[in-house]
């Protein structure tokens, strides 16, 4: 189900914090894209709250996300049937926002995990 997706991508990014530490030279710049991902919507959805010209940022944001995945699910789609469209586009959604948001979830709680093992 996409919940269980949801929540399985979620607990991969929670973790890639360690992977990260233990072992630093396999670390692409694709590990990041998913949280700097998550991390432009939620900064972009806050500057809209101070003004709303900055809603324009937000739809740059999530307009050009929405562009690549459903560039990539058409292309998916027109080789393996165009009733699997929808649910490309959903769960390319779940695996990125999922991922990107455990990622930066991870962060702090590996850095806290660091400061009481070095006490």
């Amino acid at each position: 189900s996409f919940g269980a997706l949801c929540r399985q991508y979620f607990r991969y990014g929670l973790g890639k914090m360690r992977v990260v530490a233990k072992h630093p030279r396999l670390v692409r710049l694709r590990h990041f894209v998913p949280s700097l991902f998550v991390l432009a919507l939620a900064v972009s959805a806050l500057l809209v709250l101070i003004h709303p010209v900055f809603a324009l940022l937000l739809a740059l944001v999530a307009g050009t996300y929405l562009v690549a995945s459903l560039l990539v699910s058409l292309s998916l789609a027109s080789r393996h049937g165009w009733w699997f469209l929808p649910l490309l586009m959903v769960a390319f959604a779940c695996l990125h926002l999922s991922y990107g948001a455990g990622f930066l979830l991870g962060v702090p709680r590996f850095v806290v995990d660091r400061v009481r093992r070095a006490r």
